[in-house]
């Protein structure tokens, strides 16, 4: 007890507060996939194997708005964490009050425009699936888009957290709102019918609830100081977070394309029984990894901070444990791999076959992902992103082609191909090599912008 009392006191402070939120993080996160893989076999029961791929498909079709902040929640990190450095209170108070105004402000203009259009799509084509009607679809998808715009402000709150290398906090939310999600989805399955309808109420109303809990509670008591205010609305605090966060943007187009149509993608060219073997594959084999970004998380912030105070020795010797962690995980996920068949066998039993080709495809590129990542942090943490967009800029451009020939061809095993071709691979390369730069100071141009 006196060694673990050691372990998370001994070091620099950065270090410590990391160790501390890693700890509280890992707890967090297994309560949530702890209660994320009980929910599959309860959703399966309660829907199919194809409307459960339908559900998920349209809850990651909404997900891409994720990435039409123009990156102003990572742009409000980076500079609430430099303000942070500086003891700074007044900016930050402005900074935060001019997130949540731009936010708002956002989302209303994103509400108006996107609405009407989801009358227009005809959502049994676009799906791939005839069994339901195009009218629940389209109330399905307005129910998951109302939502995830609600949570699409008060999801603030977790780049605060962050900026406060306080990232366990902005984790707690999750899941309490899943356990909530798992208690009406059991109270579903033994006394409603099977419906799309109430499985996507059941899968966004908690958790929307417990974020705005979150926000009321927090702005009332520990960040009562720095609560956001309309009339604190500042123009030259949010052109600095706007021109930082176009850069994150741009970055995030790429995930969006690459990740967040991926089930649409497998669903058209497929079917949406792919999709959830798809699904129930990547929750698995991404489990090590979720846990190393966890690991990852408080670094980011932590990266800034040293960068701000010129403090490459913790930079460089941070970055070297986060390498030798990411093979550990590495190590992790292809061991989860090759014991999958039995872990399905125990958890989903007979109800889905998952090709054992796919769980090991997905395995590397988590395996490319988990390295690549810990360079990612740094360079996220310091703000030079000019690489990253251009490589974004091009990798978009080739993706569709290659996912589309690939997921026609081979399914999900092919659609997952295709993001280790044309994404992670370029990664590998690249982002040490920048990393490299920007820490001996030899960076130029292009490669330190």
């Amino acid at each position: 007890m006196i060694t673990l009392k050691n372990f998370f006191n001994k070091g620099h402070q950065r270090t410590i507060l990391a160790k501390k939120n890693i700890a509280a993080s890992f707890i967090i996160k297994g309560i949530l996939l702890a209660v994320g893989f009980v929910k599959v076999p309860i959703f399966l029961d309660y829907l199919s194997t194809m409307k459960y791929g339908v559900l998920i498909t349209i809850l990651s079709l909404v997900n891409w708005l994720n990435y039409f902040d123009f990156g102003l929640g990572h742009g409000l990190r980076n500079n609430l964490a430099i303000s942070i450095a500086n003891n700074d209170i007044i900016r930050a108070k402005r900074l935060i009050s001019t997130a949540y105004v731009s936010f708002t402000l956002l989302v209303i203009a994103l509400f108006i425009i996107l609405v009407p259009i989801t009358f227009f799509i005809n959502w049994n084509s676009l799906l791939n699936v005839s069994v339901i009607s195009n009218q629940e679809l389209h109330l399905c998808v307005l129910i998951v888009l109302v939502t995830f715009l609600l949570r699409f402000v008060l999801n603030l709150l977790t780049s605060i957290f962050r900026a406060y290398q306080l990232p366990a906090l902005g984790d707690i939310f999750l899941p309490v709102g899943g356990m909530l999600s798992l208690l009406v989805v059991i109270g579903l399955r033994y006394f409603t019918p099977s419906s799309l309808t109430y499985a996507v109420l059941a899968s966004t109303l908690p958790t929307l609830s417990v974020s705005l809990f979150m926000n009321l509670y927090f702005f009332k008591t520990r960040y009562r100081t720095v609560a956001p205010r309309f009339n604190l609305f500042d123009r030259q605090e949010f052109n600095k977070v706007f021109f930082l966060g176009l850069k994150f943007f741009f970055i995030q187009m790429l995930a969006m394309v690459l990740f967040s149509f991926s089930n649409l993608i497998i669903s058209y060219f497929s079917s949406p029984d792919e999709v959830t073997r798809y699904n129930i594959a990547y929750k698995l084999i991404s489990t090590p990894f979720m846990f190393f970004v966890l690991v990852l998380t408080p670094y980011w912030t932590g990266f800034t901070d040293a960068y701000t105070k010129n403090d490459t020795k913790w930079i460089k010797k941070s970055i070297r444990v986060l390498i030798r962690l990411s093979l550990l995980f590495s190590i992790g996920m292809l061991l989860l791999a090759f014991s999958s068949k039995y872990i399905f066998h125990i958890w989903i039993g007979n109800r889905v076959h998952i090709p054992f080709l796919l769980v090991f495809v997905i395995a590397v590129q988590q395996c490319i992902m988990a390295f690549t990542s810990v360079y990612g942090q740094f360079i996220n943490g310091v703000g030079k992103l000019k690489v990253g967009m251009v490589v974004s800029g091009i990798i978009a451009i080739i993706f569709f082609p290659i996912a589309f020939y690939f997921t026609s061809l081979w399914g999900a095993i092919g659609l997952v191909l295709a993001l280790v071709l044309v994404n992670n691979l370029p990664s590998l390369f690249l982002s040490p090599y920048q990393y490299k730069l920007i820490i001996n100071n030899r960076a130029r141009g292009i490669w330190n912008k």
